[in-house]
């Protein structure tokens, strides 16, 4: 075996506006499409846009909610994915908030007071904008604690 290849850095927003000739607040108002005062010449959008495509630039979405407060991503916790009832719950969760520009993180208790528990935890972990469950076993305490950790809004389906 020969020596380990050394891993390719993601491209940046700078790397996008160096290949662009731009500067990095025009590549941001222009991925943004941030409402500016600042006029945008379509050449310079599609010279943006062009070098996105070719070094496969994809924002960071850490750095973004750290400058935003936002993270664009809404916890969900069913109980039993496999519960013809569920399905239909997460789809129309998914579907909503795609309209609304979020991604959905989907995690499965089954039905145990642990993996609820487990969630709480790693959602406490993460910045999410939202949280939507069907607990089980979770006390209004538990819920109190969840908040009080995260500040999200949380809704509660079931009983």
């Amino acid at each position: 075996m020969g020596k380990p290849t050394k891993m390719k850095k993601p491209p940046t927003m700078h790397d996008v506006a160096k290949l662009a000739g731009v500067s990095q607040p025009t590549v941001s108002r222009v991925l943004n499409s941030k409402n500016t005062n600042v006029p945008i010449s379509d050449e310079t959008r599609d010279n943006v846009m062009s070098a996105v495509a070719e070094l496969g630039y994809r924002p960071n979405m850490h750095a973004r909610s750290l400058r935003t407060q936002e993270t664009k991503l809404i916890a969900v916790l069913i109980a039993d994915i496999t519960n013809s009832f569920y399905p239909h719950i997460a789809r129309a969760i998914q579907t909503v908030a795609r309209e609304e520009g979020f991604d959905v993180m989907i995690y499965n208790s089954d039905h145990v007071y642990e993996n609820e528990k487990q969630f709480c935890e790693s959602v406490s972990r993460r910045s999410v904008d939202g949280i939507i469950m069907v607990p089980v076993h979770l006390t209004e305490q538990d819920l109190r604690d969840l908040y009080r950790q995260t500040g999200s809004p949380i809704a509660v389906l079931g009983q």
